[in-house]
């Protein structure tokens, strides 16, 4: 029988995971993929080339310039202007056609909306994407004022729902924007991630962990919850033996000197990070879009996260997570973590029934399923 060929075409770098829970998303469905497939993996912004499509252009005058006029004179949206507007776009999409014609994939998978941007962009049809976020919902939450004055999240929207509709099918690695692809009438299924857990004993260091990209605005304000609300209160009950909070990531420095925080900065070596820690806490309370990659890391390497139930069910956990939808039990949990061991038991852990968007997939029957391309 013959293999299918895939062409996985991302963002970045599978080993860049200092620019963000793409790439261990990645890592995850390649790991599955390369089981039963032949693939070869395309990033769009690639740091070998001589001059690689840019990532961001926050901060850069030059190209903030010109991806304002690239907005003005197409009309498009920030998240598609900031990549097109280089002349490393366009070489990048001719390396790509020249990929494909020389391995001539049976599927192309798409990971993530710049992916997902270069096949459109270079004409290629019936693709599989994978949607890590809704990307217009970031844009309506966390657009700055000149992007809201000229309505930029409208323009992500409609760009959005127009791409999508272009895939043969769509996967969405969270439940909740599984639900929301569909409301546009899209076909969309929720992505289940292979993730795998262990039993892990408390560090003994009465530690708190959080890693992430400072600049992610849903890590920024998770971080900042943590700081300013959840650990004061956690302190208040208790005043004697509270946990530290550990922050690691690009950008975490800017917590440095905060009460009861360590900070670590950008680092190479997860499992030191989550050897350090007792737990993860995530934050996020109200509305959002993606997965929380640190809830799934913690918890293949044993330790316990207190998350709200719908970050846990967007996720795809079964097991392994304390259930807690509101800042004050987020604290009641905390408190009760350190004071009674027998939360170390996974059977006194979250568990979550069935997906609210029905039953989730994994990508390797999916695209078993898919005819050649």
């Amino acid at each position: 029988m013959k293999v299918k060929k895939i062409l996985y075409l991302t963002t970045y770098e599978q080993h860049r995971h200092d620019l963000g829970g793409a790439a261990w998303v990645d890592g995850k469905v390649l790991e599955e993929l390369q089981e039963s497939f032949q693939v070869i993996v395309f990033p769009v912004v690639n740091a070998a080339d001589e001059s690689p499509v840019p990532l961001e252009v926050r901060g850069r005058f030059n190209p903030l310039l010109r991806t304002a006029w690239q907005m003005l004179a197409k009309s498009q949206c920030y998240q598609e202007a900031k990549f097109k507007w280089s002349s490393a776009w366009d070489s990048r999409k001719d390396r790509l056609l020249d990929a494909i014609d020389s391995f001539k994939p049976d599927i192309i998978v798409t990971s993530q909306w710049p992916a997902l941007l270069m096949a459109v962009d270079s004409s290629l049809e019936n693709v599989v994407h994978i949607a890590h976020n809704v990307d217009s919902v970031l844009s309506e939450l966390y657009d700055p004022v000149p992007l809201r004055a000229i309505k930029n999240a409208e323009r992500m929207l409609s760009r959005e729902k127009q791409l999508l509709q272009t895939c043969a099918k769509v996967l969405a690695i969270s439940a909740t924007d599984a639900e929301r692809i569909r409301g546009w009438g899209i076909q969309v299924s929720h992505l289940k991630l292979k993730v795998s857990s262990c039993s892990k004993m408390k560090s003994g260091m009465s530690a708190i962990g959080f890693i992430g990209k400072a600049s992610w605005p849903p890590n920024k304000d998770a971080v900042t919850n943590l700081v300013q609300t959840v650990m004061p209160e956690v302190r208040e009950q208790m005043p004697v033996n509270a946990p530290t909070l550990v922050i690691a990531g690009r950008g975490s420095e800017m917590w440095e000197g905060s009460e009861g925080v360590r900070v670590l900065g950008q680092i190479d070596d997860l499992d030191e990070f989550y050897s350090q820690i007792d737990l993860v806490v995530v934050p996020r309370t109200s509305q959002t879009t993606g997965i929380s990659i640190k809830m799934l890391e913690a918890v293949e390497r044993g330790v316990t996260v207190i998350s709200t139930g719908i970050m846990a069910e967007d996720a795809g956990l079964s097991a392994g997570f304390i259930g807690a939808d509101t800042i004050a039990d987020i604290v009641q949990n905390i408190v009760r973590f350190y004071s009674d061991d027998s939360n170390l038991d996974n059977d006194t852990r979250g568990h979550q029934s069935e997906s609210r968007t029905g039953p989730s997939v994994y990508i390797s029957d999916t695209l078993h399923m898919i005819g050649g391309h």
